[in-house]
Formats: structure tokens, sequence, C-alpha cells
């Protein structure tokens, strides 16, 4: 689209650190850049690694207004001059890295995609709960809302490890709610997709691709997994054991694991 090239890039808080080739991690629905500590230091001891807030989450500006979470990723490349990178997205962060790559293929050396969410379709069981959630806090307000989305089966083998629900809960209940009513929470449909959806369109991603998905994670984000993973030709599907839908942060060391061994396989 021609409006594109006059996309006004939004603020956003970032944090990049180490040298060498570019790894960029994308971060899921609600939580914010700070659920990679556990991949951010560790990447960049071999990478030059940036983690971002997106737009209507934790630092960054809030959502006033229709926009486009690829064009926003690729103001942040403008911004800091990156020309090529490995992009790793979880859930809708999965998504997000998806579009970019169908858009903006000369830009992505290789995608992994995590615990990835596809294009929301209120006809799909997940989908809808998520739907009600955000009605709730549309009419009974964002906190109470949240504390809801949190109870879902979706979060279920996270709350059960004490670390990771307290991690959990803080980007949650105080990250999120900081951007009041701001919250991509509450203005999610602010965020245009594409059409068609980019998972129609994933016989056009030509590039190594990882599909990742915890081995605990709820019947939907299992069957994107699948799809993602016949839909690309050039993916191979790893699961990882003990871990639900923050495969990243419930199961860190073998997350760590599958993901230095591919992207080692990319350097060269």
């Amino acid at each position: 689209m021609s409006g594109d090239q006059e996309y006004k890039k939004p603020k956003l808080f970032y944090e990049k650190k180490g040298e060498g080739e570019v790894v960029v991690l994308i971060h899921g629905f609600t939580l914010d850049s700070r659920m990679w500590n556990d991949q951010f230091d560790l990447l960049a001891k071999s990478y030059q690694v940036i983690r971002f807030d997106q737009r209507g989450h934790g630092r960054s500006e809030g959502v006033s207004k229709r926009f486009k979470q690829e064009e926003d990723l690729k103001g942040l490349f403008e911004t800091l001059k990156i020309d090529y990178a490995h992009i790793v997205g979880l859930s809708m962060g999965g998504h997000v890295a998806t579009i970019f790559a169908i858009k903006y293929p000369e830009l992505v050396g290789s995608l992994v995609l995590a615990d990835s969410a596809i294009t929301f379709n209120p006809s799909r069981e997940f989908d809808k709960r998520v739907f009600n959630y955000i009605m709730k806090g549309m009419n009974q307000g964002l906190k109470s809302a949240l504390k809801d989305w949190l109870s879902d089966p979706l979060f279920e083998p996270a709350m059960k490890n004490p670390n990771v629900k307290k991690r959990l809960e803080k980007m949650v209940l105080d990250g999120h709610v900081a951007q009041e009513q701001d919250a991509f929470f509450l203005k999610a449909t602010n965020a245009i997709t594409p059409r068609p959806p980019p998972e129609k369109r994933l016989s056009e991603i030509n590039i190594p691709t990882l599909i990742i998905v915890g081995e605990l994670d709820i019947p939907q984000f299992q069957e994107n997994a699948n799809i993602l993973s016949s839909g690309i030709r050039t993916a191979k599907k790893v699961i990882i054991s003990g871990a639900g839908h923050l495969s990243n942060m419930e199961n860190p060391d073998e997350f760590n694991n599958v993901l230095l061994s591919f992207l080692s396989e990319q350097k060269g």
C-alpha cells in the first residue's frame, strides 16, 4: 500500500545487546519484552539481540488508532538501521513475525514461530474466549478482565510454576494495566490484519523456519503449529517437553537449546 510509506512510527520501548547477526524477539498478547529474560542475555553472547514492547504493551506507546503491527516492526528496523534479522515470535508475536516475513522477505534471514497464533477467528473455541475477556474489559474494567484472562486454560501449565506465575502476573497485571484505556487488550481490533490472512500465504515463505510448540499447549495452538509446519515448505517442528503456551518461560533450557541450535545452522 502506498500509505505505508507515510506510516507514522510509534514510540516503542526496546533494548539491544551484543554484536553480530541480529535476532529480534517479539512477545505475545498482553505480555511484554520481559518474557524473553531467559533468552536475552544468552543470545547476546553470540548475536546482537533486540527485544521490544509492541504498541499498547509494556513501556511503549498505547493504541489510539488503527495500525499495522508489521509496520511498527518495520519502523523499528528503520530506526535501528537493521537490514537483515532472524525473527523469533511467540503467540501473537509469531503471528506478527509471519506477516512481516511474507511482506518483507528481504529483511528476514530465518523465522522462529513459537506457540504461534494465526489470524483471530471468533468461531474457534479459544478465540471466542478471548473475545469474551475483551468485552468484559470494556464493560467491567481492564484489571478484572485480565485476571480472568490469566485464569484461562491457556496459562494453566504456567500457573503451576511459582516463578513463571509471578513473572506472568507482573507483566499482565502491572505492565499491561499501566497502559490503561490505551492497552492493546482493549483495542485489539485496531490492529489491521492483511487480507488474505497470512496462513493462506504460507507457501510464499521460503526461508529457514522453526515451528516450536509446548507439549502441554492447548489444542488450538497445537493445530496452529501443524498448519504452519505443513504450509511453510522450509519448516521443521519441535515440541518442547513439559511446557505449555509459554514454552520459552516454562522450559527455558530446552527452548534455548533448540533455538540456539537452529540459529547456529543459519550462520555463514
